[in-house]
């Protein structure tokens, strides 16, 4: 902070002048004195004094003042008089925005039909809030017109805000822009944009078993058939083993009794 003071007095010099400079808490003064001393100053004159002033973090957005004091001495019809003067100096102060928004969550393919989500995450890391805070979509997306208004956010508070995403474009590609706009605390609009893109899945060559009736749901398949013979072919080969067992039990019968009438002959 620079400093300029004049001695408006025609014919009168001033003498031994201190100068105090007292700033309120959120300055402080860096590498000097707070306390200046000049010797003297003639009459009509001036002079200046650079004072090195530092914003601390614990300032709020706003202002601060800067107080400063002069006391001096002049001599006036043969008597020393003493005699003071005050200045108070307001500073605008304006704290350094880091309002930092990400992309947390993006599709990155879509199937036709199906619903998703976009979200994104901001945090105010500065020392002011953040004003007014509104997001919004656009895009080549069934529901392009969604806002989200998120209204005041206080320093060092942070969140989200969530889109939805589908779209019924086999086979296209969806393009996206999400904005979001915001006041400082001297009403100074601010935007950020984020984007993203994602593909939309063509499901229309799906494969489709040519032995499926096409209207016949997947999960309606008729159950496979158990391995090995049914009942009726049990009961047909058991009917059959009787039959040729039969045939071979009368045939042995008959042989048989050939045998004991050739058997009878040779006696006679």
């Amino acid at each position: 902070m620079t400093v300029n003071f004049y001695n408006t007095s025609a014919n009168i010099n001033l003498e031994n002048i201190i100068m105090k400079v007292e700033p309120t808490n959120g300055l402080s003064i860096t590498g000097a004195s707070n306390t200046y001393y000049i010797p003297n100053l003639g009459a009509k004159g001036s002079m200046t004094k650079s004072i090195p002033l530092k914003c601390l973090t614990s300032a709020t957005p706003g202002s601060e003042s800067v107080h400063i004091t002069f006391s001096y001495e002049y001599v006036a019809n043969d008597t020393r008089n003493t005699k003071s003067s005050e200045e108070t100096i307001s500073i605008p102060i304006a704290q350094t925005e880091r309002f930092e928004v990400s992309l947390t969550e993006f599709p990155t393919m879509l199937y036709p039909g199906d619903n998703t989500n976009a979200v994104i995450s901001y945090v105010n890391k500065g020392r002011a809030d953040i004003y007014n805070l509104t997001a919004t979509i656009a895009g080549n997306i069934d529901d392009p017109n969604q806002i989200q208004n998120l209204g005041n956010i206080k320093a060092g508070d942070s969140g989200s805000a969530k889109f939805s995403i589908a779209s019924m474009e086999a086979g296209g590609q969806v393009s996206c822009v999400i904005t979001i706009t915001y006041e400082n605390e001297k009403g100074d609009l601010s935007t950020i944009t984020k984007e993203f893109t994602c593909e939309v899945y063509d499901n229309s060559g799906d494969f489709i078993d040519p032995g499926l009736d096409p209207g016949m749901d997947p999960g309606m398949m008729p159950p496979e058939e158990e391995a090995g013979m049914r009942w009726w072919q049990w009961t047909l080969f058991s009917a059959g083993s009787l039959s040729v067992g039969g045939v071979s039990g009368l045939w042995m019968f008959l042989k048989t009794k050939m045998k004991r009438e050739e058997a009878d002959d040779e006696d006679i």
